[in-house]
């Protein structure tokens, strides 16, 4: 055999090894499944694409890809039960994967396991600085866990994203910290973005989000007007009817709250919500002197919310018109260290030192809730 026939037979079985494997690479479970799923996934069919993604994962179960894949498309599928099985999976095979601590992070955000979720999503950007869903899934964690500085710092970080979803918790921490006019610069700018954007969106949260902010200005007729077009947009906006409650109670339309509080009740809401509604419960009872049906709206609130803010800032301003000050001083303290911006807390507790002639004390927290715009109209 000549040198030429050597090289010859050398390409021969160089180019045959290479076909094959480049059949075999792509007859693996993992790629067909690959292929099939981003596919679905053009066609926006989730479901399909999940289906997909378990099919190839009966055939090669350690597919980290496969595992991201399945555990994101879960989320749109609100399926969060399920994204924490793929990812326990996948990180157990390989624990530092930034994909799959942020789809775990999604998850428990969305299962009100908002620790777990600020974890998940430190680590990921522990381990990629660039990772910004990770810093959005952070932002939403602290935003609920009411640490509205650090939301802050990470929407703005997020910011690039060009995300509705940053907007909205960006805005909603600058508005529970009663920054308004930030608040509401970054709605606008959003809503402006979307129109010169042409893009279809449900919108409904940002409505919301303006909603609660012009709330906090003291304007609600124009709360209520955008929570109005959250409903129309999303007739199951289950915010927008919540906190259109209390607008109506600003407003001083007691017959409205009061049926906007009676369809709650019929609507079964989602249990992160239902403390609000009582809590406009009680003052609407408050503002029409039935302080007994307020009593027993409060006691069942402290009972299953006894670490919200706005539940013990109710139950201290009840014992306050009992005249019962250390256990008045005793709940409004728990209301301003679970949240240090509560106006309304801030000013309760102005008027508990007051009844204790503790003037000094009371004068800076009126200053406090002054500063931070309250006007009462809780009397």
């Amino acid at each position: 055999m000549t040198s030429l026939d050597f090289i010859s037979w050398f390409i021969f079985f160089g180019l045959t090894g290479t076909t094959i494997w480049l059949v075999v690479t792509y007859l693996r479970p993992e790629n067909v499944a690959l292929r099939k799923f981003n596919e679905a996934v053009k066609q926006k069919d989730f479901a399909l694409a999940l289906s997909h993604c378990e099919d190839g994962l009966t055939r090669d179960p350690n597919s980290v890809n496969l595992l991201v894949n399945a555990s994101a498309m879960c989320i749109p599928l609100k399926e969060f039960e399920k994204t924490l099985e793929f990812c326990n999976r996948g990180l157990a095979i390989t624990p530092g994967n930034v994909n799959l601590l942020c789809n775990r992070s999604a998850a428990n955000n969305n299962l009100s396991r908002f620790e777990e979720a600020e974890l998940d999503a430190s680590k990921a950007i522990e381990l990629d600085s660039k990772q910004l869903a990770a810093y959005l899934n952070r932002a939403f964690a602290y935003l609920v866990q009411r640490k509205y500085k650090e939301a802050v710092a990470d929407c703005n970080q997020a910011q690039s994203m060009n995300m509705l979803d940053v907007d909205i918790i960006h805005a909603e921490a600058l508005n529970s910290m009663n920054r308004f006019d930030e608040a509401m610069k970054i709605c606008q700018n959003a809503m402006s973005r979307m129109e010169s954007q042409s893009i279809d969106a449900d919108l409904s949260g940002l409505y919301v989000t303006r909603g609660n902010i012009y709330h906090g200005m003291r304007k609600p007729k124009e709360a209520i007007a955008d929570f109005d077009e959250a409903i129309r947009i999303n007739p199951r906006c289950e915010p927008a009817y919540v906190n259109r409650s209390g607008s109506y109670l600003m407003l001083g339309d007691m017959k409205k709250a009061q049926d906007e509080l009676d369809n709650l009740n019929r609507m079964k809401i989602s249990e992160s919500l239902k403390a609000y509604p009582m809590y406009t419960q009680i003052r609407v009872y408050i503002k029409q002197n039935e302080w007994q049906k307020a009593w027993k709206v409060a006691s069942m609130a402290l009972e299953k919310y006894p670490n919200s803010p706005i539940v013990n800032a109710m139950v201290a301003f009840l014992y306050l018109h009992d005249n019962k000050l250390k256990a008045a001083l005793d709940h409004i303290n728990k209301a301003t260290t679970l949240d240090s911006f509560s106006r309304e807390a801030h000013y309760i507790r102005h008027q508990i030192y007051d009844a204790m002639n503790e003037k000094d004390k009371a004068e800076s927290d009126k200053k406090i809730a002054t500063d931070f715009g309250y006007e009462p109209y809780l009397t």
